[in-house]
């Protein structure tokens, strides 16, 4: 566990009393486990069974009773221990058993009774993850089984839930910032208030007045929700893509919450590099989207390369704002109106007061500055050029690991203004 040392476990291994204690707690697991997989074994040989027999539609509440007590026992073993993947899988198993006695009962029986029933399971199923991720934070099968639920119940979830949701990844974050389950399971959430149950992201791009294109942003990794990337499966084409098929779009204003959202939680910790990262993929769709007026995309822009400026200022040595202003001026190559250049010809002044300061040291001041530079090196002459390959120089010196690669850079920049 974070923050012991190995030598305390074996202090307390060898005091008598806590080795009794814990051998207690072993037996008691291994009997539970025990007995979860003959109930397991029992309800597979029951469905067998059941599949072949004439009176299968006739349910007793004796195998209801069974269903539930199964329930109640894997509830107390995840609540000691949430990470093993079989015993969430189980429950699902018993779960869907549940919901497909309940499909297979009286067609008389009402609508609002049926969905109370799936109500009920939702309430008891995020009451129990909730629990187990107080338990371990970053339990890979609770925050699976969290989305599950939702995915599964979908047909009676509202948006009031949802909405539940999206608060509890907020005060989760509060508590655990950088914990990279809850923030794919935030951007899955996003994804389903707007319908996209599987966790895709449609966001609609407006090139111009007259077309729209769709990006498709799928998961690369679907297991725990949505990482925000275009798709770019084989074959696909965007344009083949019709705006009216596409009824699930995240929303122009679920878009910008998020990208504020992203904006308090870096102000919180410069060094949050999930909000970083988040914010980096909402950039085309909040600050460089072509449906913004130019004034205010302008405006954005440089609230942004304030934001940037006040982290590196707080902390010139954390990566994480640089390699957010590297993206921001990646996207920025070949569209710099006058007052965006000026703001980045006065950021190559900060950067250099600051490089100033570090004598010693200033590896990330100085590839800062370097992607300045070359930013701004069509309209800076000849003086930009000596400083990029003096600011290189320097590099080869503080970071002697990537000497090739300065030294590779200092050639191409030879060959260009030869």
């Amino acid at each position: 566990m974070h923050g012991k040392k190995r030598a305390e476990y074996k202090a307390q291994a060898q005091n008598p009393k806590i080795a009794a204690a814990l051998e207690g707690k072993a037996e008691q697991w291994y009997t539970l486990m025990k007995e979860l997989q003959h109930r397991r074994d029992n309800s597979n040989n029951a469905t067998t069974t059941e599949t072949m027999d004439e009176n299968f539609n006739e349910s007793t509440s004796a195998a209801t009773t069974t269903l539930m007590m199964t329930l109640k026992l894997l509830e107390k073993a995840l609540l000691v221990n949430p990470d093993p993947l079989n015993l969430w899988n189980h429950r699902r198993e018993v779960l869907l058993t549940m919901m497909s006695n309940d499909d297979n009962d009286d067609p008389s029986e009402t609508t609002k009774i049926h969905n109370d029933k799936y109500d009920k399971i939702l309430e008891t199923e995020r009451g129990l993850t909730q629990a187990a991720l107080q338990r371990n934070p970053k339990s890979y099968g609770t925050w699976f089984h969290r989305k599950w639920i939702l995915q599964t119940i979908k047909p009676v979830v509202v948006e009031a839930i949802l909405k539940e949701e999206l608060a509890l990844t907020t005060l989760f974050l509060s508590l655990d910032e950088r914990n990279f389950h809850c923030w794919n399971y935030r951007r899955f959430v996003v994804a389903c208030m707007a319908g996209n149950w599987n966790g895709d992201w449609d966001v609609p791009i407006h090139k111009n007045a007259t077309t729209t294109e769709t990006t498709t942003m799928t998961s690369t990794n679907k297991l725990m929700g949505p990482q925000v990337l275009p798709s770019k499966g084989t074959g696909w084409d965007s344009s083949t893509i019709l705006p009216e098929t596409l009824t699930h779009t995240i929303p122009q204003a679920l878009l910008r919450s998020e990208f504020e959202f992203t904006a308090n939680k870096i102000k919180d910790n410069f060094s949050n590099f999930s909000a970083f990262h988040y914010r980096s993929q909402l950039l085309d769709f909040v600050v460089l989207s072509d449906d913004d007026d130019y004034d205010d995309q302008e405006d954005s822009l440089l609230q942004e390369f304030q934001l940037i400026e006040d982290a590196i200022c707080t902390e010139p040595d954390d990566q994480t704002a640089w390699w957010y202003h590297a993206i921001l001026l990646d996207k920025l190559d070949g569209k710099l109106s006058p007052s965006v250049k000026m703001k980045v010809a006065e950021q190559a002044d900060l950067f250099r007061e600051l490089l100033e300061d570090s004598p010693d040291g200033g590896k990330w001041i100085s590839l800062g500055l370097l992607r300045v530079l070359t930013l701004l090196d069509s309209k800076t002459g000849d003086d930009s050029i000596l400083e990029q390959q003096a600011l290189l120089r320097r590099l080869m010196t503080i970071d002697p690991d990537r000497m090739g690669r300065y030294q590779t850079m200092i050639n191409q920049i030879e060959k260009k203004v030869e």
